[in-house]
């Protein structure tokens, strides 16, 4: 099997969500959820680089401060068109295929992210998920698809609701060849995102519980 050179993950984050603004700059045990999200993400063995795609609004300095500070890549695009962000992003750190994930996933699980990165290279399909349908929790949401597909379909015209989500265009024309990956139990009702405070409070009582464990698993949560 070989594997591809420059998987990127790309994490989508902004400031300005209508249902909790600035959800990814919030603190748990003084790190931001951003902070958390990129040190879990690190552990992939596939994932060459991780590129932080935010935007150009003001509101968003604080994030573009994050990748600094940690050293990460980011790209400041269009906030609407996160198809067009995404492109950038990739055709900039020339990604031959792109992970996506969203920033208010902070308890993203390497391990998910690389069982699905392993599907997709032995696979060799268009587009990979475990989303379609989802049978693991909200919030271990991985997909990945090759640059040359991402070219094709920011070239094409899109309704505003697909240059907002991205892949909905992949996920419905048939033409496209896509493989999901199953967990074993059906949890896809838990809630491991960020949303609401709620879901604040719950992910904050998770990373006490396994203190300065960092790397901890979906199974150990």
């Amino acid at each position: 099997m070989v594997v591809r050179k420059k998987i990127i993950a790309i994490i989508q984050a902004r400031s300005n969500s209508s249902r909790f603004p600035h959800k990814v700059l919030k603190k748990i045990n003084g790190k931001t959820l951003l902070e958390i999200l990129i040190k879990r993400l690190s552990f992939s063995k596939y994932i060459s680089k991780i590129v932080v795609a935010t935007t150009k609004s003001n509101d968003d300095k604080k994030i573009i401060k994050i990748c600094k500070k940690l050293n990460v890549d980011y790209f400041s695009g269009y906030e609407k068109n996160v198809i067009k962000r995404y492109y950038f992003s990739a055709k900039k750190f020339q990604a031959t295929d792109i992970v996506r994930i969203t920033g208010d996933c902070p308890l993203i699980d390497h391990r998910v992210v690389d069982l699905v990165i392993s599907k997709y290279i032995s696979s060799e399909v268009d587009y990979a998920s475990n989303i379609n349908p989802p049978t693991f929790p909200d919030g271990m949401d991985v997909e990945i698809f090759p640059f040359k597909i991402l070219k094709k379909i920011n070239e094409m015209k899109l309704q505003a609701s697909d240059k907002e989500h991205v892949t909905s265009v992949l996920r419905k024309d048939k033409k496209f060849k896509k493989i999901n990956i199953r967990n074993h139990n059906d949890y896809s009702k838990i809630r491991l995102c960020i949303d609401y405070e709620e879901d604040l409070e719950l992910i904050s009582i998770i990373f006490k519980y396994f203190k300065k464990n960092i790397n901890f698993s979906l199974n150990k949560i």
